[in-house]
C-alpha cells in the first residue's frame, strides 16, 4: 500500500495481481489495473503522480503511466522485489531479500544496469526510503539498520518557505498547525486535481412552466435613469442647492443687522446674558 503525494489516492497491491486506487469520498476503488501475473508484493508513487512502479511474485517490476494507466517499461530480476522507494529526483529503489538496487532513469529509457548496488550480509531487508533533500538512503532489516549514501537522490535546490528541511522546533510545531488547518476536505480527494479550480461548464436550464407564478419577479428598469451624466448632474445639484442655502442665510442675516432687527425675540431673562464691552 502507498498514496500518491500528489493527489492523496491510495494505491493497494492485491494478490490476484491488481492494483486498486481508492478514495475517501467512493465506497468502490476509482481504478483497477491488472499489473501482474501473481501477487503484487511492492507499489510505490513519485512525487509528480505521473509515474507508479509495482513488484509482483512473478519477478518482474514494472513502470506505469499513473495518467494513461498503461505499462511504459518492464524489468526482469532474479528474485521477487519485496519493498519499493521512489526519490526526489526520480531514483527507483527495490529490495530482493538483503540485496537492494538503485535505478537511475528508469522512468525515462530502459536500463541495462542498476545505477547501485548494495548487499546487507545475513540478513533480510524489511523496508527502505530515501531521506529528503540529502543524498541518504536508510534500510532496515533483521539486525538494525543501515544507512547508505545514494549520490543525486535528494533534492538540492528546495524552497524554504514550502518546506524548510533546517526548521527548528518552534518552526515545525508552527508548520503542524498550519497543516491541520489548511487540511483539505476528503471530498476533494480524486484523480484529477485539475477538476477542483475549474467551473462547470453546463448550465442547467429550468422550465419557466415548473417555477410558481409568484417566485418571478420582473423588474422594469427606465433606460438611463441610472447613467454616469443623470448621477452627475443629480450631485451637482446637490452641491448648488447647499451654496445656495448658505447665500440666503447670509443674506437674511444682514438684512436684519441693517434695519435693527435681532435674530432673536427678546425675553425676560435677557438681561442676565453677558453682554460684550
Amino acid at each position: 500500500m502507498c498514496q500518491n503525494p500528489w493527489n492523496a489516492i491510495v494505491n493497494l497491491g492485491h494478490s490476484n495481481g491488481t492494483v486498486t486506487m481508492w478514495s475517501p469520498s467512493m465506497k468502490e476503488p476509482l481504478v483497477k489495473m491488472l499489473c501482474h501475473h501473481g501477487p503484487v508484493s511492492a507499489v510505490a508513487v513519485d512525487n509528480t503522480g505521473r509515474h507508479m512502479v509495482t513488484c509482483g511474485l512473478d519477478k518482474q517490476m514494472k513502470m506505469w503511466d499513473a495518467r494513461s494507466y498503461k505499462e511504459s517499461l518492464a524489468y526482469y530480476s532474479h528474485r521477487p522485489g519485496s519493498n519499493l522507494t521512489i526519490s526526489q529526483t526520480g531514483l527507483v529503489a527495490v529490495s530482493f531479500g538483503g540485496q537492494v538496487q538503485v535505478w537511475k532513469d528508469a522512468f525515462k529509457t530502459k536500463q541495462k544496469a542498476p545505477y547501485m548496488t548494495h548487499q546487507v550480509e545475513g540478513s533480510v531487508i524489511e523496508g527502505l526510503d530515501f531521506a529528503n533533500f540529502e543524498d541518504v538512503l536508510g534500510l532496515g532489516h533483521s539486525k538494525g539498520f543501515t544507512s547508505i549514501l545514494i549520490p543525486g537522490a535528494g533534492e538540492a535546490n528546495y524552497d524554504a518557505l514550502e518546506v524548510n528541511p533546517f526548521e527548528s522546533k518552534r518552526q515545525k510545531q508552527e508548520n503542524e498547525v498550519k497543516m491541520l488547518l489548511n487540511k483539505i476536505q476528503p471530498e476533494l480527494i480524486s484523480l484529477d486535481q485539475g477538476n477542483i479550480h475549474k467551473m462547470k461548464d453546463e448550465v442547467e436550464e429550468i422550465p419557466l412552466d415548473s417555477l410558481n407564478p409568484k417566485e418571478i419577479v420582473l423588474k422594469f428598469k427606465m433606460k438611463g435613469k441610472n447613467s454616469a451624466k443623470r448621477r452627475f448632474h443629480r450631485r451637482e445639484k446637490h452641491i448648488h442647492d447647499e451654496k445656495r442655502q448658505k447665500v440666503r442665510a447670509a443674506l437674511e442675516k444682514a438684512k436684519r443687522e441693517n434695519e435693527g432687527i435681532p435674530d432673536e425675540p427678546k425675553t425676560m431673562l435677557d438681561r442676565f446674558k453677558y453682554k460684550e464691552a
